[in-house]
């Protein structure tokens, strides 16, 4: 079995020169992945880019975002809520829900789910995804 490297980069949707560097080395196949923001403000036009590049060889998934653009929260915030035991979990639920939303419909796919956070986040009970 051939082992190799899977090289993923991190904030696509972060700025406009974030986007093309990552578009660039995806097209030049320095990189396997990428995952997108889908709460920043320029993600539309930001998924336009991607959808018009060569990127077609490289997995482009959900970058899970609390704490950077739209409906974001300071992360010392999410941290004492996360280790109180006081972290909304309903409302992390339903972040998640509307970036896998945002993401599946701006990209007119469903691909795959590269999960990267900002924090690590322990919360008491159970939220379910269904």
């Amino acid at each position: 079995m051939k082992k190799g490297i899977i090289l993923c980069a991190d904030d696509f949707g972060m700025s406009d020169s974030v986007n093309h560097a990552i578009i660039e080395l995806i097209e030049l196949g320095r990189l396997s992945a990428t995952s997108c923001m889908t709460t920043m403000p320029n993600w539309q036009s930001a998924a336009n880019l991607l959808k018009n590049s060569q990127s077609s060889q490289a997995a482009i998934g959900l970058h899970f975002n609390l704490t950077e653009g739209e409906h974001s929260q300071p992360l010392n915030r999410l941290i004492v809520q996360s280790l109180s035991g006081k972290i909304n979990t309903d409302h992390i639920v339903m972040t998640l829900r509307q970036q896998l939303d945002a993401f599946e419909n701006t990209l007119a796919m469903r691909r795959h789910l590269l999960m990267a956070t900002s924090m690590y986040m322990r919360s008491q009970g159970s939220a379910q995804l269904s």
